[in-house]
């Protein structure tokens, strides 16, 4: 379980990307745990992953755009407030298909980018 949360952090900090989609995964694969439990532990792994990096980057020199910052909160928690009811009456199987199709079109759009730069 270390050495899977740590591989984790690892790639979130080197590739700089929101940690759930890789957490999920994660707990998922290396861990078995149930999609539903995965989803739900991974949020609060980003909640505090989120607050410790944060709070690493006061002081510094790093430009933080609280406009943004408060508007995706905001988004994100009332998206929170809506999915997490609509996710109980989805089957297992179903949400580990949309959480798959949802990392593939990252993938792809993040492809694409990176071939047309």
């Amino acid at each position: 379980m270390v050495a899977a949360a740590t591989l984790t952090g690892f790639l979130t900090g080197f590739f700089g990307v929101g940690g759930g989609f890789i957490v999920v995964p994660m707990l998922v694969i290396a861990l078995g745990l149930a999609m539903r439990h995965a989803s739900g532990t991974s949020l609060l792994v980003m909640v505090i992953a989120t607050l410790t990096s944060l709070l690493a980057r006061l002081g510094t020199d790093v430009q933080i755009d609280w406009t943004v910052t408060l508007i995706f909160a905001a988004g994100s928690a009332a998206g929170g407030l809506l999915g997490g009811p609509l996710s109980t009456k989805a089957r297992p199987s179903t949400l580990t298909l949309l959480f798959s199709g949802l990392l593939g079109g990252v993938a792809a759009v993040t492809l694409a980018q990176t071939l047309l730069l």
